[in-house]
Parts: C-alpha cells; structure tokens; sequence
C-alpha cells in the first residue's frame, strides 16, 4: 500500500447545540461537499462546515450557506472546519471530524454592490412547488423573474417526467420582517 493511500484518522471534537442550532447544522449541512458514488470527496476541503468569528458556512461549488453566529455560540467550531456525521436526529452532542484541508476564502463569491431587484416570497411556498419538480436531465429548474412586485414563474420536469410549471406569487417586503443579514 502506498503512503499516500494510508487513511489518517481525523482529530474529533465535540460539540454540545441546542436544538435549533442541530437544525441549522443539518441545514448547512446539505451545502457541504459530499462522497461521490465512488467514496471519493472530490473538494475535501468543502466536506464540512467552516466556522469563523461571526459565521457558519458549508459550500460545496454550486452553492454556500452561511448563517450568522450570535455572541460565543458553539465556541468548539470556531476557527475550524468540521465534517459532521450523516444524521438526522436532533442529537445534542455531536463528533465531528476536523477537515485538515483548508476552506477557500467563500468571501470572493458574495456579490458586490446592491441587487437590481429582489422580490419576497414564501418560503414555504418556494419549498413546496421545488419539492415536486426534480428538474431535466441535470436536475435544473428554471425561475423566470418579471421584474419588482410580478410573479415568479417555477418551471422543472415532475417526478414523472412530465413537465411541471408553479407560479408563485410576491409578497411585500416590510422594513424589519425578514432578515436583512448576509455574510
């Protein structure tokens, strides 16, 4: 067997959260980097979940989840990045594996400057008429955006291979009622 073939064993920590913050966790979770069909990873550094000072991130090239950290919350994540297990209980203590490969600096994907437009919708509603669409032959889905204040158009294949369409309506985005935090 050659060395570079020789499995390290990871160093673990453990970590104590509550149970919205296992929620969050198997939230960013789902961004992570994960084994392909094969067992290989094929961006370990992605394979886990990043903890800096202010900000819990998991991406895995497609897409990053990020949510905030409040004050000295799960101070056994900070400065490292964490492979959890695959779990969905909502399990209080938690080993996690520490990933050596280091995080990409994620802050060079966040848009710069205002967006054009943005339109509020439910979450709900946008989880619902997702779940039914499993996208074409690359799993897409299409959003059709109008403009401010119109419709959004969701259009995607069913399960069934037939073609699926959702429309989703705006709502009105009051001063205070949605979070306005982004990393």
């Amino acid at each position: 067997m050659n060395t570079q073939d020789t499995l390290k064993t990871p160093k673990t920590t453990t970590i104590t959260v509550t149970k919205e913050q296992n929620r969050r966790l198997r939230w960013l979770q789902t961004a992570a980097n994960h084994e392909t069909k094969d067992g290989r990873l094929t961006r370990p550094g992605l394979s886990g979940i990043h903890a800096e000072p202010e900000a819990l991130v998991a991406a895995d090239g497609w897409r990053l989840h990020a949510v905030k950290l409040e004050g000295e919350e799960l101070p056994e994540m900070r400065g490292k990045t964490l492979r959890l297990p695959k779990f969905t209980t909502t399990a209080l203590l938690l080993a996690a594996d520490e990933v050596e490969e280091t995080f990409p600096d994620w802050h060079v994907l966040l848009p710069a400057g205002e967006p054009v437009f943005e339109i509020g919708v439910s979450g709900k509603q946008l989880g619902e008429a997702l779940a039914g669409m499993t996208g074409d032959n690359k799993g897409r889905v299409t959003l059709r955006f109008h403009g401010p204040g119109s419709v959004i158009e969701v259009l995607g294949i069913a399960a069934d291979d037939c073609p699926a369409y959702a429309l989703i309506m705006p709502m009105r985005n009051h001063s205070g009622t949605a979070s306005t935090w982004r990393p």
